[in-house]
Order: structure tokens, then C-alpha cells, then sequence
């Protein structure tokens, strides 16, 4: 049979996802990057704005519509940069939300043993046993 269907390929392990961390500095990283685009569109529309100043009106047509494009391709960059901005921002609250659930998290667990231990010191007195003894005078 495997000769003619052939063997199943073997299980790889799945890589495990990638935590919040490493998701925020993607983001991060890529900020960058999108600076030097914008930078690069900057330059290309000063080098357009001297061409147009030595051309004559009648051929400066083409220039105007190259930075036209110039601009909505850097308008893109911009509205991309903010983006991910927001994304790591939003991200960066949600850890901060995360680890100040896990904080409340471990004081409600250490004073659930505080209790305990205090109920324990006590001798095994509850509130009820306390009622039923008041009762009992």
C-alpha cells in the first residue's frame, strides 16, 4: 500500500504563537520603515518641486500629475504609520490590563491564605458557631 499511496508525511511540531511581546515589537519595528518611505517620498517631491520651478507652464503637466502620485502614496504611508501606532498602542494597554488582573490576581490568593491561617489561629471559631452560642444565652 505505501508504494502506491506513499507514507504520511511525519508531524512536525507547531511552532507556539507568538506572545503579545513579540506581536508589539513587530509593530514597533516596522514604524521605521515606514518613516524612511515617508522620507523618501519628502525627497522625491522637493526634487519635483525644483524641476517645476525651470519648466515652462505647458510642460509641467506630467511633473503636477507624478506628484499627485507622489502624495497619495505618501498620505498611504502616513495613515499606515498611524495604524500601527494605534495597534501597538490598543496592545500595549492590553498587556498593562493583563498583568494588572494577574497582579489582583495574587493579592486576592495571598489574603485568601491570610484568612485562612487567621480562621485557623482562632481554633476553628466561625461566624456561625459565634451566632449559635449569642443564641444560646
Amino acid at each position: 500500500m505505501h508504494r502506491i499511496f506513499g507514507r504520511a508525511k511525519p508531524a512536525e511540531a507547531a511552532a507556539p504563537p507568538p506572545s503579545m511581546d513579540d506581536h508589539l515589537k513587530r509593530l514597533n519595528d516596522k514604524v521605521p520603515e515606514l518613516d524612511a518611505k515617508i522620507a523618501a517620498c519628502d525627497k522625491e517631491l522637493g526634487e519635483i518641486k525644483a524641476q517645476l520651478g525651470r519648466l515652462r507652464p505647458a510642460q509641467q503637466g506630467p511633473l503636477k500629475q507624478k506628484a499627485l502620485n507622489v502624495l497619495k502614496r505618501k498620505k498611504l504611508y502616513e495613515g499606515q504609520r498611524g495604524q500601527m501606532q494605534t495597534r501597538a498602542f490598543n496592545l500595549e494597554q492590553t498587556q498593562f490590563a493583563i498583568d494588572s488582573v494577574k497582579e489582583a490576581q495574587d493579592h486576592v490568593q495571598v489574603g485568601a491564605r491570610a484568612w485562612r491561617a487567621a480562621g485557623s489561629a482562632v481554633g476553628g471559631c466561625t461566624a456561625r458557631s459565634n451566632w449559635e452560642q449569642l443564641g444560646a444565652c
